[in-house]
Parts: structure tokens; C-alpha cells; sequence
């Protein structure tokens, strides 16, 4: 109940036709898009933090987000799923 919506969702009542490909090729595209750019991305060592520059997000109310560098890879390794084993 806490979560802040991202605008993120999901529609399973969308469908791609198979012969469109120009459609195919845009839904790719955006699927193999990083979740962040690299850019807009900096380590600062003296503080030990890492800084996310872009253009104003109104999810964090600012354009630049700054995390402790154990807890921006704690935050950027939460979704890899672990490990099948078997």
C-alpha cells in the first residue's frame, strides 16, 4: 500500500501482429534498453556515493539521486533472480 507508482503496467489485452514488424522491431528495442544510462551515471570515491544525473523525475522530486555505494548496488542487484540450481 506504501509503493509509489512508477507508471509502469502491464497489458495483456495488447496484441503484436506477427507480420508487423516495424512494431516487432520498436517492442525489441525497447526491451533491450538498460534500465539506466551509464551516462548519466558517476562514482564519486571521495564520498564514496554514486550520483544519478537526468532531467527533473517526479518520482524522487529533484534530477539528481545520490546513494551510498553499497546501497546503489544493493538497489541495482535487487531483480537479478538467483540462480536455478538442479
Amino acid at each position: 500500500m506504501c509503493w509509489k507508482n512508477s507508471g509502469f503496467s502491464l497489458d495483456n489485452e495488447v496484441r503484436i501482429n506477427g507480420a508487423d514488424h516495424k512494431t516487432r522491431v520498436a517492442l525489441a528495442q525497447y526491451i533491450a534498453r538498460a534500465p539506466i544510462s551509464l551516462e548519466k551515471l558517476s562514482y564519486l570515491p571521495s564520498q564514496a556515493t554514486v550520483r544519478y544525473t537526468s532531467e527533473f523525475n517526479p518520482a524522487i522530486g529533484d534530477t539528481i539521486k545520490t546513494w551510498d555505494a553499497r546501497d546503489f548496488i544493493a538497489a541495482a542487484t535487487l531483480f537479478i533472480p538467483p540462480m536455478a540450481f538442479g
